[in-house]
């Protein structure tokens, strides 16, 4: 439960910086 919503965090904000680098 906890890995998954560490993934899930960790997936949202890498997409975040790529669509705020970019």
């Amino acid at each position: 439960m906890n890995s998954l919503f560490i993934m899930t965090s960790l997936g949202t904000v890498g997409a975040s910086f790529m669509v705020i680098s970019t």
